[in-house]
């Protein structure tokens, strides 16, 4: 089997990333948002542009609701800095309690509803601290804003029936509509 150059590319990337073993992934905090790493535009690199090698987990499947799905914990960011680890995935939804239980939900809920028009302040603040929280233990954390997955099997607030207006806000096809952008525009305020 041929091997592709997106192939050879990843091999590259990896063989690199182990040589390259950042002084940054073992910091008390992450050094500002990365950016692609000036001397290799395929890798990232921190504020100072210093490569950044990530190395971590994405919460899912085993254990996942006692580790924070579809976030993380507190914990799993303890146990990620305590074994020199540097990133998390965050999945942002959004989802419905159905879903993903409590704490999860984006929009409040109005007679079991989900109102696209109020935001659960709440659920923004939890998902800044926990960030907040993975920033300080020099944890860099992935944000998946809008999760695709919840979309395409009608599980997010986005849906008909879920929301206080009974439309159908879930389409991925063509250019955003003005709920799913007035949620990107609200998460990006969160996370930076």
């Amino acid at each position: 089997m041929k091997s592709s150059k997106t192939d050879k590319l990843v091999g590259k990337v990896a063989v690199i990333g182990m040589i390259l073993i950042s002084a940054s992934a073992l910091m008390a905090a992450t050094n500002g948002p990365l950016k692609r790493y000036s001397q290799a535009p395929h890798m990232f690199a921190d504020r100072s542009d210093n490569p950044i090698w990530l190395q971590g987990l994405s919460v899912c499947c085993t254990d996942s609701k006692a580790n924070g799905w579809p976030w993380f914990s507190n914990g799993i960011v303890d146990k990620l800095a305590s074994h020199n680890l540097n990133w998390v995935h965050m999945r942002m939804g959004p989802f419905t309690k159905a879903a993903e239980g409590d704490n999860f939900q984006a929009y409040q809920s109005v007679g079991g509803k989900y109102d696209l028009n109020r935001f659960d302040e709440g659920y923004f603040n939890r998902a800044k601290d926990l960030i907040g929280y993975a920033r300080s233990k020099g944890v860099y954390v992935e944000v998946d804003v809008v999760d695709g997955w919840v979309l395409r099997h009608g599980l997010g607030p986005w849906s008909p029936g879920v929301n206080t207006e009974n439309r159908d806000y879930s389409s991925c096809q063509g250019e955003a509509n003005q709920r799913q952008k007035d949620f990107v525009r609200k998460v990006v305020q969160t996370v930076g």
